[in-house]
């Protein structure tokens, strides 16, 4: 029996890269996992990467179509890691199309707050639950091109605060997670981007998707609640020691 047996958790995002990681981490603590991708495809490819664990299952929702997110969601969770995220595109802020424009806030901000919005009601009446909203130091931090990518992050990060201190009475347990720069297919495709290097994140100090989905797996436990309502990062000392790393 894992440490999560009996839990049910949500994992947006989850099919590919760190996503599917914490899908994988999770699963193995026992608990339930519902992970969305974007295409039948991606989750068909992430369940034939987890061996088809029992208690995982895959959807094809795009995190925009709240009707069909309401349906993943419909059973209840435990959890909820809202870590779907796109770039919205790497133009500068005049070139950006409004589509991208629209598609970064809707994915990286708006989803997750209608998404805890589904969640919060019910983990109220189960006695609580946790939300994870994986963040980016470009919430702080912004290179050229990554503009809109990095309001929504800054936006999340709020979000994450406003659930703490609207709810953290009533048993959520908020956390806002920098999982640093991680060896995914979108660090990849911000390496060839043809920006400047110097504008670049360091790939020296590049964490493999385990490493952060590990804390976010260890958030999921009461061990973490010396960070509730806190947006931190992978590189902070006092959270790798805590989680392990």
């Amino acid at each position: 029996m894992g440490k999560l047996s009996g839990k049910r958790a949500v994992v947006t995002g989850g099919s590919r890269g760190m996503g599917c990681e914490i899908v994988r981490l999770l699963a193995a603590e026992g608990a339930q996992v519902a992970f969305t991708g974007r295409s039948i495809s991606s989750v068909d490819r992430a369940m034939q990467a987890l061996g088809h664990p029992e208690g995982v299952t895959g959807h094809a929702v795009d995190v925009r179509k709240l009707d069909a997110m309401a349906k993943v969601m419909a059973p209840g969770c435990d959890f909820l890691i809202n870590n779907a995220a796109v770039t919205g595109g790497l133009e500068l802020l005049h070139e950006k199309h409004d589509r991208d424009l629209a598609e970064c806030l809707d994915v990286n901000l708006l989803a997750p707050i209608h998404l805890a919005g589904m969640a919060v009601p019910r983990m109220i009446e189960a006695g609580g639950g946790t939300i994870v909203n994986v963040s980016s130091g470009a919430a702080q931090h912004t290179i050229p091109g990554m503009n809109i990518y990095s309001v929504s992050k800054a936006g999340l990060a709020m979000a994450t605060l406003s659930l703490h201190t609207e709810y953290g009475d009533k048993g959520i347990r908020a956390f806002g997670f920098q999982p640093g720069i991680v060896d995914t297919e979108m660090q990849a495709e911000l390496q060839n981007s043809g920006l400047p290097p110097e504008t670049l994140p360091p790939l020296d100090i590049m964490v493999p998707p385990e490493e952060p989905a590990r804390v976010v797996a260890w958030l999921c436990s009461p061990e973490a609640d010396a960070f509730l309502g806190r947006e931190f990062s992978v590189y902070d000392e006092d959270l790798r020691k805590a989680a392990g790393l």
